[in-house]
């Protein structure tokens, strides 16, 4: 993964610098920082690793483009597109808008082999830009050689796999900080904040060892800022895991990004947190049933 990434990102971070970022002059015309930046940004969501390279530079200049598929025969003289389709176009084979050559950018190296080279590895590329702000390509890849810091959790006979990097603390659970808002569920004060309770066994209607508040573990986790505590039976080890897809060998699952084999032989699903939150905010107890749980770990 790593060898087929090398040279996408490396020609994806050239371009930003060659023809996304203006000279610092320009920069200052258009009343902006004279320095421009390229960001670099890689994290896990759902079932992907999700890449990517971003800068605020001058975006793609569409009618540029258009008219240099024009010159090259990709696109008919007075065939109009779509904005996507536009940014589509840089993926073509040979296609390029530089008036010139530079050791910045000019290796040979084209979007046709980034897409190429994505595509090899099960991903996809999409283009985010707006002229005179900048732009963002985002490469989202496949988690099955991933491997991810979990904790452990357990509920009832069901063993789940916590992303690290989405938990903030774990507690035991005091009664009296636990209140019930009509309609809203129950929420919890950890000091000056209020937390939703996510009661996982409910969500994805497994059963758990009790339903008393008091007599299990809430896991406080963050998803975009916003705090919310999944209640579990219990804390078990914090271990690295190789995750392994489920879209390829059953189907998309809300709430699970993946699932892992420990070293017992057992297996444990990986929670997504963003999904386990927005399945708690629009919760009906029905969906991940029992059998349904057995079908997912068995594909795994």
């Amino acid at each position: 993964m790593l060898e087929k990434l090398s040279d996408p990102l490396v020609h994806l971070v050239r371009n930003s610098l060659d023809h996304g970022i203006e000279l610092p002059e320009v920069r200052k015309a258009c009343g902006k920082d004279e320095t421009g930046r390229v960001h670099l940004h890689a994290y896990h969501q759902g079932g992907t690793i999700v890449i990517e390279v971003a800068d605020d530079g001058a975006g793609l200049n569409k009618a540029k483009i258009l008219q240099a598929a024009r010159e090259q025969g990709v696109i008919g003289e007075h065939e109009a597109l779509a904005e996507d389709r536009i940014h589509e176009l840089i993926f073509q084979p040979g296609f390029s808008t530089a008036d010139t050559i530079t050791d910045i950018s000019g290796r040979g190296v084209g979007m046709d082999v980034v897409r190429r080279n994505i595509k090899d590895l099960g991903g996809s590329i999409e283009i985010e830009s707006e002229e005179g702000l900048g732009s963002t390509f985002t490469i989202r890849l496949p988690l099955t050689l991933a491997i991810l810091d979990g904790q452990l959790v357990r509920i009832g006979r069901h063993i789940y796999s916590i992303p690290l990097v989405s938990i903030v603390e774990s507690l035991q659970v005091a009664p009296k900080c636990v209140s019930r808002i009509t309609g809203k569920g129950e929420i919890y004060k950890l000091r000056a904040d209020y937390l939703p309770i996510i009661r996982l066994y409910e969500v994805f209607n497994v059963v758990s060892d009790s339903e008393r508040i008091e007599s299990g573990i809430l896991v406080v986790v963050e998803d975009d800022g916003q705090r919310a505590g999944i209640y579990i039976d219990e804390l078990l080890a914090q271990q690295q895991v190789v995750i392994k897809s489920l879209e390829t060998n059953y189907t998309r699952v809300p709430g699970i990004s993946g699932a892992t084999i420990l070293g017992d032989g057992t297996v444990a699903l990986i929670l997504d947190v963003p999904g386990v939150v927005e399945l708690s905010r629009n919760f009906v107890p029905v969906g991940f049933r029992p059998d349904t749980h057995e079908a997912v770990v068995r594909a795994a």
